[in-house]
């Protein structure tokens, strides 16, 4: 873990500084102050305290001790109050009325209350604190700034926040990689969904019910939706399964990873009248319906979220041109009010605004559509392509603020955001932390959260990260505008056959990609020069070495004539060694 040294206060907005009280929070690496936990606290409070202890020493070199709650406690002694503590409710602390993980930090007089929504949110707070006070910025879990010191002052505050979307799951390999980071990010979610994606023929697989008639197409695979059999039987397991796992709320049904459907008589007709979206989604009321029926006198709530990929995205609504609205086909194809629908952007152009009605009339239909049937609105959003394994530059920065705050403007209750596999993609981690701050935020200025990360993680290295980023990024808005003035489709899609130029010597010249190479040898050469100890010159090093391997794939890829027979293959085999070094599936 590396710790980096920031100078300076706190910043609460851009140009604005922290204000501190005249109270000691530490003085000569001492401190009078101690966590104020509640009796009974709950594992989030806990959590909360725990990780406020381990970043307090981190910040100087004190161990914070954890006293429990008494009702002699006042705000004249020297505490951090975290949750819902008997000095919480004596200020009249209000957290019933704040947004979902959201929290509020206060000073009152010697005390520092800190409390969230939830558990959670109290987390949260205690992050918000630690940046206020010690330019606390978690990058990744290997890449943690704070500023050490033996004597401040406590900051003067009052101050609540919450989440610009109440729930969201940001798929990188990042987040998982390294301890609490989904967590540290403030991205931990809770909308969890069991059986998720892909999950008919999980419940139902072919080899099982085979000589079922008329219960699949004529491949195995994909179920007739209209067959009263399959939908009891589906109802049947579905309930059986949330049985034997009492934990879970959420239970997908969605259609395989394919375009495959039944063309049996009675699914040509539904699809017909009410389109394969309305087909899927009567089949999950059905299910949602006898859940509800089971699950209903225990007091339960089991729901049913479908998947809207492929044949479903499309929500099954006209226009009322009178009501100048969307409106559903047929009441049967509203989503009743224990299904959720988890709708797949999968055709969206990430380099573009949502409501972009020339790159995004689709996504403009999709969310205009769907929200005129539901208000249990989720969203799957993708953030690199689903080949070469984001090895291709996924230019979506620039508008990753304007979808996601597309999705909180409609209302969705989650996001999930796909990202590659391997944390050999391009800018991965930096994808990981940018994606986290503007979930909470979605106002930041992306080029100044880029900016920072760049030069905190790449640190000696910083200045050619930053002008390869620059050059890279302002090299696909020159292509983009050059393929849209040939009226050829270019943008950031999730599949290479939507944006068959991408891979291609003409968008990606010789020179450019040598370009890309050479700030790539001055990156390396700063780090050789930086006087790094052994650990960090390897992290740097090897932080390196993911960003260089685009350009020389692509190079390698594209021009392979550009090099005699034994050049090439020495290099490709270099390549390869490399890439399976670093977690990369692509070979040469």
């Amino acid at each position: 873990m590396a710790l980096t040294m920031l100078f300076g206060c706190a910043k609460k907005e851009e140009g604005e500084t922290e204000t501190f009280s005249g109270i000691d929070l530490v003085k000569d690496g001492k401190t009078e102050y101690s966590i104020l936990l509640p009796e009974n606290a709950e594992d989030m409070e806990q959590t909360a305290a725990s990780e406020l202890q381990t970043f307090f020493e981190m910040a100087t070199g004190i161990s914070l001790t954890v006293r429990t709650d008494d009702a002699a406690v006042t705000a004249q002694d020297h505490v951090i109050s975290l949750g819902n503590t008997s000095l919480k409710e004596a200020e009249k602390i209000d957290t019933a009325s704040l947004s979902t993980h959201g929290f509020i930090l206060r000073r009152v007089d010697n005390a520092l209350i800190i409390a969230g929504e939830d558990g959670r949110g109290t987390v949260y707070g205690v992050y918000e604190f630690l940046e206020r006070q010690f330019n606390y910025h978690y990058y990744t879990g290997d890449e943690i700034a704070i500023d050490k010191t033996t004597n401040c002052k406590l900051i003067d505050v009052n101050y609540s926040d919450a989440p610009y979307i109440p729930d969201y799951w940001i798929g990188y390999e990042t987040m998982s990689s390294f301890y609490n980071s989904n967590l540290r990010y403030r991205a931990l979610h809770d909308f969890e969904i069991s059986r998720w994606p892909h999950s008919h023929l999980s419940f139902l697989p072919y080899d099982q019910y085979k000589d079922h008639e008329g219960w699949y197409d004529a491949s195995g695979k994909a179920l007739c939706l209209t067959n009263q059999e399959v939908m009891d039987e589906m109802a049947r397991v579905v309930i059986q399964h949330a049985e034997e796992n009492p934990t879970v709320e959420n239970v997908m049904l969605g259609a395989e990873d394919s375009w495959t459907i039944c063309s049996c008589e009675n699914c040509q007709a539904s699809d017909t009248q009410y389109t394969h979206t309305g087909t899927d989604i009567i089949f999950c009321n059905y299910v949602a319906d006898k859940l509800a029926e089971h699950f209903a006198p225990q007091g339960r709530t089991v729901n049913i979220v479908s998947l809207n990929y492929y044949n479903t995205e499309k929500p099954p609504v006209e226009y009322d041109e009178s009501k100048q609205a969307y409106v559903p086909l047929d009441e049967k194809v509203i989503p009743h009010d224990n299904v959720y629908v988890h709708i797949c952007y999968v055709y969206a152009d990430y380099s573009a605004s949502f409501k972009d009605p020339d790159r995004n009339s689709a996504q403009i239909y999709n969310l205009d559509g769907w929200k005129a049937l539901t208000d249990n609105l989720t969203a799957y959003t993708y953030n690199g392509l689903f080949v070469n394994e984001a090895l291709l530059f996924f230019d979506d920065f620039a508008y990753k603020s304007d979808y996601i705050r597309t999705f909180g403007e409609y209302g969705y209750k989650f996001v999930f955001m796909e990202g590659s596999p391997t944390k050999a993609s391009t800018f991965e981690a930096m994808r990981s932390y940018i994606s986290a701050q503007l979930f909470w935020d979605p106002d930041q200025d992306v080029n100044a959260l880029t900016s920072d990360f760049i030069q905190n993680y790449y640190k000696a290295a910083a200045p050619y990260i930053q002008e390869y980023y620059d050059k890279i990024s302002l090299h696909m808005s020159e292509m983009k505008a050059m393929y849209e003035a040939e009226n050829k489709n270019f943008g950031a899609y999730v599949q290479l056959e939507m944006n068959k130029y991408l891979f291609t010597d003409r968008t990606w010249p010789q020179r450019v990609l040598e370009q890309y190479l050479e700030l790539m040898d001055k990156a390396f050469e700063a780090v050789e020069n930086a006087g790094y100890d052994e650990d960090l010159y390897e992290k740097m090093i090897y932080r390196l070495r993911i960003e260089q391997l685009s350009p020389r794939y692509l190079l390698l890829a594209l021009y392979p004539s550009s090099f005699t027979e034994s050049e090439y293959e020495q290099l490709a085999a270099q390549f390869n060694e490399d890439a399976a070094t670093l977690g990369s599936k692509i070979r040469l």
